[in-house]
């Protein structure tokens, strides 16, 4: 039992005797397994010779018979590591550059007792977030990059700050395919250079209320859709287009993350204008009644199947909870059915032209002239009349 005790605190003792070894080392040695391979090259009888590339790789040779010898097989083993093209830093002892002394290396994270509070806001995914959770629990000089277009990065156990926010940014960029967001540092040796936010705070309560939908709505959002919206992590957010499609964005860190790159997918998928439905558990969508009162037009109104040329089809009960009538009000269209919406549209006037889609086929109509009517140019040519 005191054997498993002392392993933890054998193997920190010896961690720290050997990045006390060489307490000044060349420039080019920027990581951990550079050290660690720079302490062993140190240890080596001439001739000998250390390679490092700017992208962290590092090999070394010794006891060869030339310098020359040396020199050309670090570089062999360092160049087949495929980080970067190698060079000489060292040979038989001796820096070819400068020299510095690492600052910080290897300096312990102490973990808060209550787990880490805040990540960077420029951090929108949960899943990064929880990546940078990870970032943070490692040692030394350390930096984490990130890019708007969802890109990360990180760097660790640094011989240097510098070091490592350099790296982190070039190791960012050459994943990022989006050039027009290039990456930033977002976090240096675990403090947050930009805006944060709690990691308490980037997830939807599981026993949130979802509202009751508006018939208009659910017309989009089935019942089955909006069963696995529900069931979505992190801030999430949905939206329709005209034709009745549904796009949404689950797994966001904010609200208004999950809002914006909704809007933004959905109308960059569809080339238009998308309305939002629902951002996290608050119905968003809103009838634009007010604006339809304000501007109301001729056509205005709810229109139902005229039945005078059939009195018997009229006077049977039930009849008219089965016919469809279409309303008109703003700038959209909607069907319905029994008082439940059906179907919803954006729709175009030209004269006495009515045009529309129901379940995207395109329909066509003509208005009377006092827009009290209209005929359908399908099937037996249904005439709609304007309720009173």
């Amino acid at each position: 039992m005191h054997g498993k005790r002392l392993l933890p605190l054998i193997f920190s003792l010896l961690s720290q005797s050997v990045f006390a070894a060489v307490p000044e080392i060349p420039v080019g040695v920027t990581n951990g397994n550079a050290y660690r391979a720079y302490v062993n090259y140190q240890k080596q009888k001439d001739h000998k010779a250390f390679a490092a590339s700017k992208q962290g790789a590092s090999s070394w040779a010794g006891q060869r018979e030339s310098q020359a010898q040396a020199i050309e097989a670090a570089l062999k083993s360092c160049n087949k590591i495929n980080r970067g093209k190698c060079t000489i830093i060292d040979t038989d002892g001796k820096a070819t550059g400068g020299m510095h002394r690492p600052e910080g290396f290897m300096q312990k994270t102490q973990k808060p007792s209550g787990g880490f509070e805040f990540f960077p806001a420029d951090i929108r995914d949960i899943r990064l977030a929880d990546r940078y959770k990870s970032y943070l629990g490692n040692n030394g000089n350390k930096a984490f990059a990130v890019s708007t277009s969802g890109v990360s990065a990180w760097a660790v156990e640094m011989t240097s700050l510098d070091a490592a926010k350099k790296q982190a940014i070039e190791r960012c960029n050459k994943r990022n395919t989006a050039k027009d967001k290039p990456c930033k540092v977002v976090d240096a040796n675990g403090k947050i250079l930009t805006a944060k936010l709690k990691f308490s705070e980037m997830s939807v309560n599981k026993q949130a209320t979802y509202p009751e939908l508006p018939s208009e709505v659910r017309v989009n959002l089935d019942d089955k859709t909006y069963q696995k919206y529900k069931s979505l992590s992190g801030h999430k957010a949905v939206a329709s287009t005209p034709k009745g499609d549904v796009y949404y964005v689950s797994g966001l860190t904010t609200a208004e993350f999950a809002q914006f790159e909704t809007q933004r997918n959905c109308e960059k998928k569809t080339k238009t204008k998308c309305q939002m439905l629902l951002v996290d558990n608050e119905l968003i969508y809103k009838r634009k009644t007010s604006q339809a009162k304000a501007e109301k037009k001729s056509w205005h109104g709810r229109y139902e199947v005229d039945l005078s040329n059939e009195p018997e089809l009229a006077a049977k009960p039930g009849v008219k909870s089965v016919m469809p009538s279409i309303v008109l009000e703003g700038d959209q269209l909607h069907m319905e059915v029994g008082g439940n919406v059906v179907a919803v549209s954006n729709y175009k006037i030209k004269g006495k032209k009515l045009s529309f889609e129901i379940q995207g086929k395109p329909v066509n109509a003509e208005f009377g002239d006092k827009f009290d009517s209209f005929v359908l140019d399908s099937g037996n040519k249904p005439k709609y009349v304007k309720a009173n």
